[in-house]
């Protein structure tokens, strides 16, 4: 009797003991497709439109025919699909407030053509400074995807600015506000690849 129970525990146990290195590969296998998630980060500007992410190939997004070189910020006279190289885009839809139109500036910085860094600007002439102005600003920067959340817009029309960071990336929409007479505010939002060693 003592070695048919010794018999069933050794079964047990090794089916535990299976169990568990199985667990943790499957936990392994886990984190490390997490870990590509992270790196494929999605791009907060008109994201159902561009479909732009962080770290994918510039000719992966749907906009990719928009995107021109941009030899104005370039180190040499081509593209370089082997280093840093620079990307504009002018062919966004304009935007529209206080009777003025202007059209957004979008440009990407990428490493072997994957997307390292992406900005857009929006220039335009706030009424004046008091916060239910900037709130009809915000609202009407439909393109902005982060300014859906009423958290971020609120820290906007506080603080001027709203940061976000995490391993492996830092994001940023600023307002700006023209300290002269007849300057334009602008709108800035920056998501970039944090350096390594900056975690």
């Amino acid at each position: 009797m003592n070695v048919k129970l010794l018999k069933i525990s050794l079964i047990i146990l090794i089916t535990i003991l299976s169990s568990c290195r199985e667990d943790g590969s499957n936990s392994a296998r886990g984190e490390h497709s997490i870990e590509n998630e992270l790196l494929l980060t999605p791009i907060h500007y008109d994201y159902e439109n561009l479909k732009l992410t962080l770290n994918a190939s510039i000719s992966d997004s749907i906009s990719s025919g928009f995107w021109r070189w941009d030899y104005m910020s370039a180190d040499k006279g081509r593209p370089d699909s082997t280093g840093i190289d620079y990307y504009v885009n002018y062919e966004q839809p304009s935007f529209s407030y206080n009777g003025e139109e202007t059209l957004p500036a979008l440009s990407i910085k990428t490493n072997k053509n994957k997307i390292v860094e992406f900005s857009v600007t929006v220039i335009f002439n706030l009424i004046d400074h008091k916060h239910e102005s900037i709130k009809n600003l915000l609202d009407s920067l439909t393109r902005f995807d982060l300014l859906r959340n009423a958290k971020i817009k609120q820290s906007i029309i506080e603080k001027g600015i709203y940061k976000s960071s995490n391993a492996t990336f830092e994001e940023t929409i600023e307002l700006k506000v023209s300290q002269e007479e007849y300057g334009y505010d602008e709108i800035v939002y920056e998501i970039k690849n944090k350096a390594k060693g900056t975690h």
